[in-house]
């Protein structure tokens, strides 16, 4: 297999990783690559849902939706119904992984167990959230519109939190503030600097001079 088709096929796996994290037991999730058809299967989750592990063969299904592929570019399939190996009946998708020239190298296939009980559907949807490091349930993300609405979101609540601190000193506040932003990412987005700016009431001269010294 070329390096770079390899490079794409493995970027995959941590995509498998996620919908089996998100799935648990009810989905099978499949990356095949099709250097080798006949050993195609290069990761896999939840593999008992069908018997196979890695190293399996490409199935038929695969095998005419790749043919489907090479006539029409279509990519995306489904979703349509397979049987699991104990006979449950299965919702599936594929997609065909194409590298920069165009040409196929992979299929990525989602099976779900539709005879998952609704106990384990109820946990997997409803209860079953990672904790972030502090111990909390990671429940803050914020869907901002544009770039000001994510930045005067963030900004203002680490400004409400820090000014609530009475452990931080008066004078150090806006350090401590810039030192969160910092801390956040926030910096990283491009002409954020200006916008902080002026959400903080602070010159960009006094920001950078914050960066500096927290970066020493």
């Amino acid at each position: 297999m070329v390096r770079e088709d390899e490079f794409i096929l493995n970027q995959y796996k941590m995509i498998v990783d996620m919908i089996g994290l998100f799935f648990k037991d009810s989905v099978e999730v499949v990356l095949h690559s099709l250097d080798n058809l006949e050993n195609s299967v290069v990761y896999i989750h939840n593999g008992q849902k069908t018997c196979r592990t890695i190293g399996s063969p490409v199935t038929d299904k695969a095998l005419k939706i790749l043919a489907e592929f090479e006539d029409t570019n279509k990519r995306l399939f489904g979703p349509y119904k397979t049987v699991s190996h104990d006979g449950h009946v299965m919702k599936s998708v594929t997609t065909v992984i194409v590298n920069p020239q165009g040409r196929a190298i992979g299929m990525l296939c989602m099976n779900f167990d539709l005879d998952t009980p609704l106990s384990s559907m109820f946990k997997f949807m409803f209860e079953d959230f990672a904790q972030s490091s502090d111990g909390s349930n990671s429940d803050n993300e914020y869907f901002a519109t544009d770039i000001h609405d994510l930045l005067s979101t963030s900004v203002n609540q680490i400004k409400h939190d820090i000014q609530d601190n009475d452990a931080i000193p008066l004078r150090q506040k806006n350090k401590a503030i810039i030192m969160e932003l910092q801390k956040q990412g926030l910096f990283n987005l491009r002409n954020s600097v200006p916008i902080i700016s002026e959400i903080l009431n602070l010159s960009k001269d006094a920001i950078y001079l914050h960066l500096r010294s927290i970066k020493k």
